[in-house]
């Protein structure tokens, strides 16, 4: 118990800082059309004076994709003291802003794909202690500038919610500013999950980012960098969902606390008028008292039902905002089915949307036709449009008498398509593949219309790590997806 009260202290006094204004930053925002990848230039800070970045954005159904690509910028690690990271934000003139996420960079410099409902908004680069921060630091590294597509529309505002930045070391880097002894995912990982203990976090999740931390490096020593990338973004994601979920809780403690003692004010006040009204029967003068402090003691009260009243708002608001959050996600899933469904045929499942790849997708050697190369193409580029979607490729066959033959046919044909979309460019760190033989048949075997269905290739889109068959199959008491 003593050891959670420094840290409680230590989250709600960080909390209580991310709530101080800061100066305020002059931006420009951009009003895009539909339609119309327009290209967005950034100034650098002081703090990086030899970044430079362009982005492109194209705005299309209601979501703009956004394609940054930085250069000459070490990584944020290069700053020292709790910085990790770089985020990337959508500011509104509204004062709205949305993390869209963190921009990975390695070396001299990175590039990331982002998405966001905004049309109208300007965009900050700040660095920052871990990726799922709300709110923008003072620590900018790039902003915005006007666009000189004729067809946007550039407006100047002014945006005052930045919160006072993470601890740094370095006043500037430069894109040659990072020697660390282990590489800078592994190190980035390390370093927010140290921030996590600093703070006195304790939870499953900090286990988690624990035991993946370790992992990375041990990958990282393997030479294997796939593993190791996957392993160090994994203990990144748990270690903030650790630090976000502490904070939570000592905020509601702190509004607990904070009720607590405004209702022992009311019962203080309640009693100091129940002695000045029995004083009041000996004195004419002490019955005046007492009738002040009463009225003293209704206006407490009509405060703390006012304050109350204002507490119940604030969590309806909260909830109501949850709700559409809700929705804009279920919308989003349903856009990208409705999208898939256009290509090949498609369901929603509880591991994710699965694309179905017929066996005439492939030709006698299990290679891809040219027609099934565009479909699978246009596959992965609409569902890797959301950075936080990944691909698990999955072969299947129906039965024969070399089980290992069929085992190696649904693996060759599962690779072919991983292959394909690693040639076409999309990111290998997003997708797996895996063949199971007959072990998942979705018609009967008995007939040659059955065994055709059953020679298919599933294409599983989700969001970070996708569960494989066998484990889906095995938690859900049958096989299938």
């Amino acid at each position: 118990m003593k050891s959670r009260l420094p840290a409680l202290s230590f989250l709600v006094a960080l909390m209580a800082a991310g709530t101080a204004l800061a100066s305020d930053v002059s931006m420009n925002s951009i009003l895009y059309p539909e339609n119309r990848s327009v290209d967005v230039p950034f100034a650098a800070s002081t703090l990086a004076p030899q970044a430079s970045a362009e982005a492109s954005v194209k705005v299309d159904s209601g979501q703009a994709r956004v394609d940054v690509e930085v250069k000459h910028l070490a990584p944020a690690l290069a700053f020292g003291g709790d910085v990790s990271c770089y985020v990337l934000w959508a500011l509104t003139p509204g004062g709205a802003a949305e993390n869209l996420g963190e921009l990975f960079v390695p070396s001299d410099g990175g590039s990331g794909r982002f998405q966001t409902g905004q049309k109208d908004f300007a965009m900050l680069l700040t660095a920052e202690p871990y990726p799922q921060v709300t709110r923008p630091s003072t620590l900018i590294v790039l902003s915005s500038l006007p666009t000189r597509d004729k067809r946007s529309k550039n407006s100047v505002f002014a945006y005052s919610r930045l919160v006072p930045g993470a601890r740094h070391e370095q006043s500037a880097v430069t894109a040659a500013g990072w020697n660390g002894s282990e590489p800078v995912i592994v190190a980035q990982a390390r370093k927010i999950y140290g921030t996590a203990q600093q703070m006195g976090v304790s939870s499953d999740a900090l286990k988690d980012a624990d035991i993946a931390l370790g992992q990375a490096a041990n990958f990282a020593r393997a030479g294997d960098d796939k593993m190791m990338t996957d392993y160090a973004r994994r203990s990144v994601a748990a270690s903030g969902a650790a630090i976000q979920a502490a904070q939570a809780a000592a905020a509601a403690k702190a509004t607990a606390d904070a009720a607590a003692r405004q209702q022992a004010q009311v019962q203080a006040l309640q009693q100091q008028a129940a002695a000045s009204e029995q004083k009041a029967a000996e004195t004419a003068a002490a019955a005046e008292a007492a009738r002040q402090q009463a009225a003293q003691a209704e206006q407490a009260r009509a405060e703390a039902a006012a304050q109350a009243a204002q507490n119940q708002a604030e969590r309806d608001a909260l909830a109501a905002e949850r709700d559409r959050m809700q929705k804009e996600r279920d919308a989003m899933v349903n856009n990208l089915v409705a999208s898939l469904s256009k290509i090949a045929d498609t369901r929603r499942t509880a591991r994710g949307i699965v694309v179905t790849l017929p066996g005439s997708y492939f030709g006698p050697n299990d290679e891809l036709t040219a027609a099934a190369k565009s479909a699978v193409s246009r596959l992965a580029s609409t569902a890797l449009l959301s950075p936080e979607n990944t691909l698990r490729i999955e072969g299947h066959s129906d039965t024969g008498p070399d089980e290992a033959a069929r085992l190696e046919f649904s693996q060759r044909r599962a690779k072919a398509v991983y292959d394909f979309l690693a040639q076409d460019g999309e990111p290998t760190d997003r997708m797996t593949y895996e063949g199971y033989g007959s072990q998942f048949p979705v018609a009967s075997n008995v007939s040659e219309e059955g065994r055709a269905v059953n020679r298919r290739v599933e294409v599983i889109v989700g969001r970070g790590v996708i569960m494989d068959a066998k484990t889906f199959a095995q938690t859900q008491g049958h096989q299938g997806n």
